[in-house]
């Protein structure tokens, strides 16, 4: 059991069909059809009873609603907690600190959306600290 097939799991539960949850997740409906196949071998059970006009939860479907959301939430709250700011470290010398450095905090902040924190410390033989 994949954290993605959770979540495929959850969005089919909540928007009542798989090819709305394929094309919410930019996912091939046989992609999706092939996750939930998967978790519901995975578990022994159907989770979904399949119509014309789309899915609904099985009873067992119901009563792991809660638990795969629960778990998705727990895995959100660990990573928000272990990804907050934490120090840049980098000891370089001058030539690296004026002509590098500046591009590299530029993608930093382009894939992060966030500026790291960074202490510099006092020149030293040629190279600086920035913490």
């Amino acid at each position: 059991m994949d954290l993605q097939s959770l979540e495929i799991f959850i969005s089919i539960a909540r928007m009542g069909s798989i090819n709305k949850t394929a094309h919410a997740h930019f996912l091939a409906q046989s992609t999706v059809t092939h996750r939930l196949k998967q978790l519901e071998k995975e578990l022994e059970m159907t989770l979904f009873t399949r119509t014309t006009s789309g899915v609904t939860l099985t009873e067992e479907g119901r009563a792991f609603l809660p638990v795969a959301s629960s778990m998705m939430e727990q895995y959100q709250q660990f990573i928000q907690q272990n990804h907050q700011i934490r120090p840049l470290r980098i000891v370089a010398g001058k030539a690296f600190v004026s002509t590098q450095l500046p591009r590299l905090l530029g993608d930093i902040v382009k894939r992060t959306l966030r500026l790291p924190v960074i202490y510099v410390l006092p020149y030293l033989k040629n190279r600086f600290t920035l913490y």
